[in-house]
């Protein structure tokens, strides 16, 4: 069976959301389902974080990333303090994830 999997939270971000989905990977796959993520870059708590490689320690996802982790490319910034901003990243990662499923 395909599963897909769509969050915007997820690995190598910190947080208990992004924890989930990526234990919940890792549980689909060793049941051998063909299981992949769609998400964003990440982001959380800040992008600057992630340029440094000890936040990408899960060799199993690390593996998985390209595979089976598709990553869509926004414009607008996840993270912004504006509630305008925020609705247009919102509106603009809901049209990449259409645009990407058809």
């Amino acid at each position: 069976m395909k599963i897909l999997l769509i969050t915007q939270n997820f690995y190598p971000e910190l947080g208990s959301a992004a924890n989930r989905i990526g234990v919940l990977l890792k549980l689909l796959k060793e049941k051998h389902e063909e299981v992949y993520v769609l998400t964003t870059d990440p982001a959380y708590p800040i992008e600057q974080l992630f340029s440094e490689p000890k936040y990408y320690a899960d060799q199993i996802l690390n593996n998985l990333e390209k595979k089976h982790v598709i990553r869509i490319k926004t414009k607008s910034k996840k993270q912004n303090n504006s509630f305008i901003s925020r609705l247009l990243h919102y509106f603009e990662e809901a049209y990449q994830i259409k645009k990407y499923l058809s």
